[in-house]
């Protein structure tokens, strides 16, 4: 798929998820909205509400996915702070804003 959609120059190759079920770590401390597998892991997190996600929530993010051998992807309806923005192109850290989510909708129906 166009990696544009996921804050990426190049494509990127998306899996056929089997298991999509939000994720909570046995001592409670680590909540993930969804954990998508199928031979890899995402852990992705959602944020629809009206405050563009900061550079804090994606490190946050991206180390819980680290400790579950995943990859991170952060979807934020009001978008990204220029701080998050430049973390995420750095680390790796697939985002998409709604409009993002919209045409990967499109796409995949």
């Amino acid at each position: 798929m166009p990696g544009a959609y996921l804050g990426q120059t190049g494509p990127i190759p998306m899996p056929a998820f089997t298991r999509i079920e939000p994720y909570r770590s046995p001592d409670g401390q680590t909540e993930i909205d969804a954990l998508a597998e199928n031979g890899e892991r995402w852990a992705v997190e959602v944020k629809w509400r009206q405050k563009r996600v900061g550079r804090r929530e994606l490190e946050q993010l991206l180390a819980a996915a680290a400790d579950l051998n995943a990859r991170a992807w952060c979807v934020s309806q009001a978008g990204f702070t220029p701080d998050a923005l430049t973390f995420a192109a750095e680390k790796g850290v697939l985002i998409s804003n709604a409009e993002g989510l919209a045409a990967l909708t499109k796409l995949i129906s």
